[in-house]
């Protein structure tokens, strides 16, 4: 189910994959981050980014926030093999992430 006029249509002409290595996303891609980012999807209790397996597509896919938690917890882990300093550093990115302060690589 989906809310009424929930779909975007976007077109232009041109390719919207980059490499893989590229750190800049294609003009596409700042389409639908600037339509997703306007619609809350991140703010979304359940978020789905369909793709085809194309790296492109999961590398501009938007990651909400429950997952990219989901995914900080599994980096503290395997960092500091579920110590009390690994609890530390996981909740200080959950901090991060929530302030809007967490740092991309």
């Amino acid at each position: 189910m989906r809310d009424r006029g929930s779909i975007t249509y976007s077109a232009a002409i041109g390719g919207a994959a980059t490499l893989d290595t590229s750190p800049d996303r294609s003009d596409f891609a700042e389409r639908v981050l600037r339509g997703a980012t306007r619609r809350g999807f991140t703010e979304a209790p359940r978020c789905v980014a369909p793709g085809d397996g194309s790296a492109w597509i999961w590398n501009t896919a938007i990651l909400d926030r429950f997952h990219a938690k989901e995914h900080l917890s599994k980096v503290g882990k395997l960092l500091c093999l579920d110590s009390k300093q690994g609890k530390k550093w996981i909740q200080r990115r959950y901090d991060e992430l929530d302030e809007g302060r967490l740092k991309s690589c």
